[in-house]
């Protein structure tokens, strides 16, 4: 299992302690891009954790490039009802960290139909942002399990290595 399968856009190279965490934004809006990308760096030089950030500003291109290796996955929602988007990642991975980044509260309830971890309401601030990554680190941390993806019939599927019982080659 190759876990490093991901094409980084910006990488923000901070010796860690845990190793890379792959992280995903999901974000339209370009300054709020910026200022997510500078509350990472500065939460990771606090923290002594490495980062690897993607960030793709439509909800829809992010699902079809979407290869289930990603630890976290920071949605807000552009092009496509937030909670559609959400429960077709979890068809996909049921394992990814889940934080939606957003200007409305009413998606922390809403969370819970998709199993989010938590949500960053906007505009970010970094005290806050500081709290919510604390959190979803630990949830990473947790899950810190090796992964392989399974293609079949179009479907495809995040599968821990130590759920498999046998293989058995054609």
């Amino acid at each position: 299992y190759n876990h490093g399968g991901i094409s980084i856009a910006a990488e923000l190279n901070i010796e860690g302690k845990t190793g890379v965490i792959k992280v995903i934004l999901v974000e339209d809006d370009a300054k709020d891009a910026g200022i997510f990308k500078a509350c990472l760096k500065r939460y990771g030089e606090e923290n002594s954790e490495t980062f690897s950030l993607k960030v793709y500003d439509s909800a829809l291109t992010f699902l079809s490039e979407y290869k289930s290796d990603a630890e976290m996955v920071f949605m807000e929602l552009p092009d496509i009802d937030g909670m559609e988007a959400s429960r077709r990642l979890r068809e996909i991975d049921n394992k990814v960290v889940l934080v939606f980044v957003t200007n409305m509260a009413q998606y922390a309830i809403k969370g819970y139909e998709v199993n989010a971890v938590d949500f960053i309401l906007k505009p970010l601030q970094y005290y806050d942002f500081n709290m919510k990554m604390k959190k979803a680190v630990r949830v990473v941390q947790q899950y810190s399990e090796k992964y392989f993806m399974l293609s079949e019939g179009g479907v495809k599927r995040r599968i821990c290595v130590n759920d498999v019982i046998y293989v058995e080659v054609m």
